[in-house]
This record gives structure tokens, C-alpha cells and sequence, in this order.
């Protein structure tokens, strides 16, 4: 051990502090030692620190390329929020209203074009009477013909207008009184004595909806009345301003498309550089 010597050349804040412990450690080993830490070399340090310099290099390029990538989507999307943004967002919830009404119709077996058409016409009527928005009646005719599983669109018609006067009359939201009609059509009343709906228990299940559709259908006045308060005139300029705006963008809809297709591959290239640069970045290598 006598014959053992260390050369340190180091130099680093806190060189003194070092100095002191690896003398210490030297006295108590018996270990000559000589400490130099103010001719330290650099080069050490220096290679040391390329790949941390090739590392913040690395990020620097990602968080550009990447910045201008999600900044140029952002100006484009937020520039169509602006001017045209609510007309397309109507437009687009007629369409899905549209897809959701002919897919319950082929999803129960129903003629799809013609038999969509048809209602969408009678919600457009509705809404003109009521409160209540088409496109949302749309919705809540889709959901009802897929519980319900109507077999001609004249008993879907009466339903959904027995739905309506039930809302008025018993102070229920319409998406649960269409789920009530829907579920009676199906056979399952069990839930309409809640809301104070009573049928003739030893009728048949087709008694029962019949029961049920002329009671709705008898309350139908009070939700003409309805849209005749102040309120239900508000809401019905609201939504014809609505149909203002589908009308407005049908124009646009099909540019929206070809964009949103264009932009698609600037997106996807944003979201693989960030993915890129998780495995191949230089920071992994330690």
C-alpha cells in the first residue's frame, strides 16, 4: 500500500471541500496522496458534455419544427372558429342528426332514404310548433325507432308527437319521455306509473302503446302552448337561426372536408415527430 500514489486534476466549484476529504481518506488508508485540482485538464469535461450539447440540439430543432407545425394548424383552425366556425358547427349537427335517423332505420329493418326523409320533414314541422329544435329530434326519433323498433314511420310519427305532449304534461325532459314511448313499444311499461302514466294493466302490449300514444297525443296542445310563452318564442327564433346557419354552410361543408383531409398529415407529422424523438432522442443514451 506504501507504494501507492493518486494524481487527482480536477476542478470544480467546491475544490477545496474535495481537497480535505481525499487527503483524509488518504491518511486513513495510508495512502500518499497528492491533490492538484487547479491544473485540471478540460478535456475530460468537454467530452463529457457533447452529448448533452447534441442532446439540447436535438430538442431545440424538435421544439421548432414542431412549434411551427401545431402554430400553422392553429392559426387555420382558429381563423375558421372565427368567421365561419358556428355555421359549420350547425351544419355538421344536421348531418350527424341525418346519419343517426337513417342508421336506426336500417339498423330495424326500415326502408332508409325515403322514411328518413319523410321524418325529417315532420321535425322540421314539429318545430315550427314547438320549442323543440329538429335536429334534436332527429336524435331523439333515431334513439326511439332503435328501442321501439317501430315497423312503419306512421307509428313513429305518433309517437314522437305523444312523446312531446307527455314532456309538456308531466314536466319530464323529452329524452326521457321518447325513451318511455320507445320502452312501451318494446313491451316494458313498468317505468310510466313512476311519472304518474297509468295503462290498463290486462291490455295487451300493443293496447298499451296505443293507451299510451292517445294520452300523449291529447296533452300535445300544452306544448303548442308552450312555444307561444316568451320564453318559447326564444327559443324558437334561436332555432331558426339555426337553420339560418345550416343553410349557410352547406356551401362550405364540402371545403371544411377536402381541408380538414389536407391538415390530417401535418397533424400526424406533429404527433410522429414527438414520438421520433421519445426513442431516438440523445438523452436516451444514458
Amino acid at each position: 500500500m506504501s507504494d501507492t500514489k493518486f494524481t487527482i486534476n480536477l476542478d470544480f466549484k467546491g475544490r477545496n471541500d474535495l481537497e480535505k476529504i481525499i487527503e483524509q481518506i488518504g491518511r486513513e488508508h495510508n495512502i500518499p496522496v497528492n491533490v492538484d485540482i487547479s491544473k485540471a485538464e478540460i478535456g475530460i469535461l468537454q467530452n463529457l458534455n457533447k452529448p448533452f450539447n447534441a442532446a439540447y440540439e436535438g430538442v431545440r430543432q424538435f421544439t421548432s419544427q414542431l412549434g411551427l407545425a401545431i402554430s400553422g394548424v392553429q392559426q387555420i383552425y382558429g381563423a375558421l372558429d372565427r368567421t365561419i366556425g358556428s355555421f359549420v358547427r350547425a351544419a355538421q349537427d344536421a348531418e350527424s342528426a341525418d346519419m343517426a335517423l337513417k342508421g336506426s332505420f336500417r339498423a330495424t329493418g326500415l326502408e332508409v332514404n325515403l322514411n328518413a326523409q319523410r321524418m325529417s320533414q315532420y321535425a322540421a314541422q314539429l318545430q315550427k310548433t314547438t320549442i323543440y329544435e329538429d335536429d334534436m329530434l332527429k336524435r331523439q326519433m333515431a334513439q326511439m325507432q332503435n328501442i321501439g323498433r317501430f315497423t312503419n314511420t306512421d307509428t313513429l310519427m305518433g309517437a314522437t308527437k305523444a312523446a312531446i305532449g307527455l314532456s309538456a304534461a308531466f314536466g319530464i325532459d323529452l329524452a326521457t319521455a321518447m325513451d318511455l314511448v320507445g320502452k312501451a313499444a318494446a313491451g316494458n311499461t313498468s317505468m310510466l306509473g313512476r311519472y304518474g302514466i297509468v295503462l290498463n294493466e290486462t291490455a295487451s302490449q300493443a293496447e298499451k302503446l296505443s293507451q299510451l300514444i292517445s294520452i300523449g297525443t291529447g296533452y300535445f296542445k300544452l306544448a303548442e302552448d308552450q312555444a307561444g310563452t316568451s320564453a318559447g318564442s326564444v327559443a324558437q327564433l334561436k332555432n331558426a337561426w339555426g337553420d339560418l346557419q345550416e343553410v349557410l354552410a352547406e356551401g362550405v361543408l364540402p371545403v371544411i372536408t377536402k381541408l380538414s383531409t389536407a391538415l390530417k398529415p401535418l397533424v400526424e407529422f406533429a404527433s410522429s415527430m414527438g414520438s421520433d424523438h421519445s426513442v431516438s432522442s440523445p438523452y436516451n443514451q444514458f
